[in-house]
């Protein structure tokens, strides 16, 4: 299993480590590979890109204001050993964004899919992606949407 590194995207400091994990498996790379943020001790990070190299996955980031979901916000704690992910409604200009569900999946690929997902279809109403975020911070992950016209 290869190293994931958390890169910053300034090619002037070549691109220093910022976080790293070594030995991840490859479907929780796919899963911070769908992610376009990324949230550790408080600060918020956009993917600029992706790569992957002979001794790891590789993931160039930059900071930006924070302004992920807050935390315990309507959540409930998954089952231990379970991934969270949680849909929330995606609105400009604000800091918070309402919980519509959250998910606790027992495997990795099943929340992988619901990442990769253009669209969810929840209570009747179908949900479009803006984005995704690991936050590390919570130990979730967040997929953010907003309602379609559908």
């Amino acid at each position: 299993m290869p190293r994931f590194e958390y890169r910053l995207s300034d090619a002037g400091q070549d691109y220093p480590v910022l976080y790293f994990y070594e030995a991840m498996d490859e479907v929780e790379a796919a899963m911070r590979f769908a992610c376009d943020y990324f949230v550790k001790e408080g600060k918020t990070w956009l993917k600029t890109a992706s790569a992957i190299d002979a001794a790891a996955y590789v993931m160039y980031v930059e900071e930006v204001p924070t302004d992920s979901a807050e935390a315990g916000n309507q959540t409930q704690p998954v089952m231990p050993g379970w991934i969270a992910v949680e849909v929330r409604e995606y609105r400009e200009y604000v800091n918070e964004y309402p919980l519509i569900h959250q998910f606790g999946f027992p495997s990795q690929v099943q929340a992988l899919c619901h990442l990769m997902a253009d669209t969810m279809i929840l209570f009747g109403q179908e949900w479009e992606k803006t984005s995704c975020e690991i936050d590390e911070d919570r130990q979730a992950y967040i997929y953010y949407c907003r309602k379609t016209g559908g």
